[in-house]
Formats: structure tokens, C-alpha cells, sequence
């Protein structure tokens, strides 16, 4: 027995079996037409068999099977071996393409963060297990203006550029989804109010940062946090953090609030500082 088969080859692509898209059989290690990551092998001169592994044409990896130089795999063997490399590859690609459609089910298209119903997944998660969280909900400020001004291409990199913001001020745990439009909502599970009023901070520094850099038109962001409760819905929890993320609005923009219960009978703040007339909804939307 000659052991694992110890190729060197560092990427399956740079393998002559992959780049040709076919069987090869290598008879002698030494031969002068042998691969060179064949020769100098501990176990002495052998020989070898490379299946590339494919999917629908897209290259995935290679089977490598070696063996003593005198032991010459069968024209049996070698069929078998090109056999389950096909079945590996249609496994292997099939298994991809389910986990990326699953991806894309769960994220949002434009910046890659959590979509809304992979994070109101996770609130019944942690709801489920009794674990304690502060949820945060976002809106870039004067978003419609931004578009307006600079056009949507910059409204995009504002997004991202967010998106990106918020991922590195997260901890491994915390998710960041996009909620809808320009706004966001944070999930960070073993929080109280006062850390995400930290988080909080931590991304309008770093967007001041940016905005600075010139990397993107400058932009900031508003915040509503409350803390979890037991003996409240998502639902309830969502419209105290919305209460919240609005009084942020009215009190200036580009600041955090952490909000509290109250009466959750109450109008939304969105709608409370709309009034009832209709020209000043419309107004309070393009200012927000």
C-alpha cells in the first residue's frame, strides 16, 4: 500500500486532468510524459489515475487515486474511477447550487446582508430559546434627496457602503438585515439598550469617516432601540423600536434613541409627526 496519495497539486485547476476535462491514466512516475507531481513521491516510482470534476461544465475538483508502479490499474478500475467522479460531481454541484439558492433566499441582492424574513426567523429563534436581545431599527436620512441629487447609483453605494459599515461594527453573533428601501433593522441577541446605543455610535462615527474619505456622497443615519420583552410580540417590539427610530428623526437626525413600551396604542411616530393632512405625509416622506 502506498498510502494517501500525496499530490502537491495546490488547485485542483492546476491540474493537467482538469485543464484537459478528461480521464488521464499516468503509467510511470518517471516517464517523461508522467505529471510532474507524480516524481519524487516517498513511496517510490508509481502510478496514477486523475478524474477532473465537473458540473454542467463548470470545473469543481479532481480524484487522484495512485498506486505502486507495478500495479497498473485495469481498464475496469479506471471506468469505475471516471464513474464516481461524474457521481461526485453531479452531488458536489447539485449541493452548491442548492445552498445558493437558499443563500439568495436569505439575503438581500444588493448589499448581502440578512433579508427581513431571515431575521424575523432568527427573533423566533431567539425568542424560542429565551434569549435576551436588543433590536435596533435604521434609516439612512434624507435618502430620497441623495437619489435625488446625486442619482440611484449613489443611493446603491450608499446602501452598501452601510451595509458594509454595519457588518464590521457587529459582533459574530448579531445580525444585520436590510428591512426595506433604506431602512435596516440590527439584531443583537445578549444586548441591553445601553450596548446597542454603542453599536450605534460606533456606525455614525464610522460613517463620518466615510463621508469624510469621499468614498460615497456623505450621508448619515437615525436609530430606534428597544430591548426585548417577553411579555411582548415582534410585532410590538418593532412598532416601540419604530417610535423610537422616529423620535430620532423629529430630534435631528443623525442620532440614537432608545425607546421604551409605553402605549403601544399610540399612532406611529411617523405618523404622528405627519398629522392628518396628506401634503404634510407627503412633505414629512421626502424630508425623512
Amino acid at each position: 500500500a502506498t498510502g494517501a496519495p500525496q499530490c502537491r497539486v495546490e488547485s485542483p485547476f492546476n491540474c493537467v486532468a482538469v485543464r484537459r476535462g478528461y480521464t488521464l491514466t499516468f503509467t510511470d512516475s518517471e516517464a517523461l510524459n508522467a505529471c510532474p507531481q507524480l516524481r519524487g513521491r516517498r513511496n517510490g516510482p508509481s502510478c496514477a489515475v486523475c478524474v477532473p470534476i465537473s458540473f454542467m461544465g463548470r470545473s469543481l475538483g479532481v480524484l487522484h487515486a495512485s498506486g505502486p508502479r507495478e500495479h497498473l490499474p485495469t481498464p475496469q478500475q479506471v471506468a469505475q474511477l471516471t464513474t464516481l467522479g461524474t457521481q461526485a460531481g453531479a452531488r458536489i454541484g447539485t449541493v452548491r447550487a442548492f445552498a445558493e439558492t437558499q443563500s439568495k433566499a436569505a439575503t438581500d441582492s444588493l448589499t448581502g446582508l440578512a433579508n427581513r424574513r431571515t431575521l424575523e426567523a432568527e427573533v423566533s429563534r431567539l425568542s424560542r430559546v429565551a434569549v435576551p436581545y436588543a433590536l435596533v431599527m435604521v434609516d439612512l436620512d434624507h435618502f430620497k434627496r441623495l437619489n435625488d441629487t446625486y442619482g440611484h447609483e449613489a443611493g446603491d453605494a450608499a446602501l452598501r457602503r452601510f451595509a458594509t459599515i454595519a457588518r464590521a461594527c457587529l459582533r459574530d453573533g448579531d445580525t444585520a438585515a436590510r428591512w426595506g428601501g433604506e431602512e435596516f433593522a440590527l439584531l443583537l441577541p445578549h444586548a441591553s439598550g445601553a450596548q446597542a446605543l454603542d453599536v450605534c455610535e460606533r456606525i455614525r462615527d464610522e460613517l463620518a469617516s466615510t463621508a469624510r474619505g469621499g468614498v460615497t456622497p456623505a450621508f448619515t443615519a437615525s436609530f430606534g432601540i428597544v430591548e426585548s420583552n417577553a411579555e411582548h410580540s415582534l410585532e410590538q417590539l418593532l412598532r416601540a423600536a419604530d417610535h423610537a427610530l422616529y423620535a430620532s428623526k423629529h430630534n435631528g437626525r443623525d442620532r440614537a434613541t432608545l425607546g421604551h413600551f409605553g402605549s403601544l396604542a399610540d399612532p406611529p411616530a411617523r405618523t404622528a409627526m405627519a398629522g392628518d393632512s396628506a401634503i404634510n405625509l407627503k412633505l414629512i416622506a421626502e424630508e425623512i
